[in-house]
C-alpha cells in the first residue's frame, strides 16, 4: 500500500464521524457547555484527528526511507524533511476532508458512506478523467505529444494527485501525478510509456502544471472542506 493511500484511507476513517457522532450522542452539547466556540470547536477536532495521524505516518515514513537507504543509499535530508513536511500536510488534507462530510452529515452511516464514496472516487479519478475528456472532445486521451495541458491539470486536483506532484518535485524525480517508483519507470528512455510527466510531453511545461500549483492545490484541500462544512455547522440547533 502507497503513502498516500495509506494517509487518505486511515484520515477518513478517524474523521469522518467526529463531529456527527459527538452531535447525535449528546457530546457536542457538553462540548459546547466548555468557554470555546463553534470554530475553536472545530479546529480543535481537526488538530487533535491530525495529531492522531503523526504516529503512523512517522513509522511508515521511517519504513519507506529504511527501503529508500537500502536500495539506493541515503538521500538528501533537506528532501527528505521536505517530503515528511508534505505527507503531513497531505494528513490535514484528508483530515479538511472527513470532517468536512461529517459536519454536512446527518449520521454517521450517511457520513461513512460519503467518506467511502470521496474514497473510490478518488481512486477512479484519472479514468473518469480520461472518459470525460473523451466525452468532450471526441477524442482519446493522449499521455504523448500533443498532450492535453487542462488534462493534466485536472488530473492533479484530487488531494493526493496533487501531494504526488508535490512529492517528486521534492525528491527531483519528473513533474508528474504518479508515485516515484512509476515516474522514475516513465523517465527511463529504454522503457515504453509515459505516464502524466509533464516533462516528457510538452516542451515547454505550462506554468498551471507547476508543482508550487499543486502545493496550492493541496493546501486547498485542508482548508476548503473545512469552511464548507462549518458553514452548516455553525447554524445547526445543537
Amino acid at each position: 500500500m502507497s503513502m498516500s493511500l495509506l494517509v487518505s484511507a486511515s484520515a477518513l476513517a478517524i474523521g469522518y464521524a467526529a463531529v456527527v457522532s459527538a452531535q447525535n450522542s449528546g457530546r457536542m452539547r457538553l462540548l459546547m457547555a466548555l468557554p470555546v466556540g463553534r470554530a475553536e470547536l472545530i479546529i480543535g477536532i481537526f488538530l487533535g484527528r491530525t495529531a492522531a495521524l503523526l504516529g503512523p505516518i512517522s513509522v511508515a515514513f521511517f519504513c519507506i526511507v529504511l527501503i529508500g537507504w537500502q536500495q539506493f543509499g541515503i538521500g538528501s535530508l533537506a528532501a527528505l524533511v521536505q517530503f515528511y513536511g508534505a505527507t503531513l500536510i497531505l494528513a490535514a488534507a484528508w483530515i479538511g476532508v472527513a470532517l468536512g462530510i461529517s459536519q454536512l452529515a446527518m449520521t454517521s452511516v450517511r457520513g461513512a458512506t460519503v467518506a467511502v464514496s470521496i474514497f473510490f472516487l478518488t481512486f477512479l479519478w484519472r479514468f473518469l478523467v480520461e472518459s470525460f475528456y473523451g466525452i468532450v472532445t471526441g477524442q482519446v486521451a493522449t499521455l504523448g505529444p500533443p498532450a492535453s495541458g487542462p488534462l493534466f491539470f485536472v488530473d492533479r486536483l484530487t488531494p493526493t494527485g496533487a501531494y504526488q506532484v508535490v512529492a517528486n518535485s521534492i525528491l527531483g524525480l519528473g513533474n508528474a501525478n504518479e508515485n516515484a517508483v512509476s515516474t522514475v519507470r516513465f523517465l527511463d528512455p529504454e522503457r515504453p510509456g509515459n505516464g502524466y510527466v509533464a516533462e516528457i510531453v510538452f516542451s515547454e511545461t505550462p506554468v498551471y502544471l507547476d508543482p508550487v500549483v499543486s502545493l496550492g492545490v493541496l493546501l486547498f484541500w485542508v482548508f476548503a472542506p473545512l469552511a464548507i462544512g462549518y458553514s452548516r455547522f455553525r447554524k445547526q440547533d445543537l
